[in-house]
Formats: structure tokens, C-alpha cells, sequence
């Protein structure tokens, strides 16, 4: 099984090491930082809902980064149907 570094924040460091212990407390065993993130990403992999990781920039974005941004498609994994768009956009319920 090949590895792939990540880079994270010193806050998100402490944090993983926190569930760290705490997993380790309730489960009586050595539980491995690889182990925790690898959990992480299957329930939000299995996850019904839209898993969103984009978080609202500190700082205005330029144009050309934010065009470049609304312009390319992304697949939220959803299939759609017109008789469910028309449903939800000109009845107001799901």
C-alpha cells in the first residue's frame, strides 16, 4: 500500500492527535493517525449528503480565480432529472 503525504495545519495537527488519545481511551488500543483519517474519508465517501470541504476564503478572490472557478463543472455525485428541478425550483418543496 503506497503513502501519500499531506500537508496540514499545526490546529488540525492537534486536533487529529486529540482523537488520537481519545480513540485510544474508549478502545483500549493503539490507534494509528493513518487509521483516523482513513475512517474520516470512508463515512464521508459513504455519505448520502454532498461532502463540502470549500470554505469561505478570508479574502476577496480575483476575478479571474473566481471566473475560473464558476466556469469549471463539478460532479456533486447527484443525479438530477428536469421533473425534479422543476418540482423543487417552481414549488418550493423537495
Amino acid at each position: 500500500m503506497s503513502g501519500t503525504n499531506v500537508k496540514i495545519s499545526e490546529e488540525t495537527r492537534r486536533k487529529l492527535e486529540a482523537l488520537q488519545a481519545h480513540a485510544r481511551l474508549r478502545s483500549g488500543k493503539r490507534v494509528t493517525k493513518r487509521s483516523i483519517v482513513e475512517e474520516l474519508v470512508e463515512r464521508a465517501y459513504e455519505k448520502d449528503e454532498p461532502f463540502i470541504l470549500l470554505k469561505a476564503s478570508k479574502f476577496p478572490l480575483a476575478d479571474k480565480v473566481r471566473k475560473l472557478i464558476l466556469q469549471a463543472p463539478f460532479d456533486w455525485g447527484v443525479e438530477t432529472h428536469e421533473e425534479d428541478i422543476d418540482r423543487i425550483l417552481y414549488s418550493g418543496s423537495e
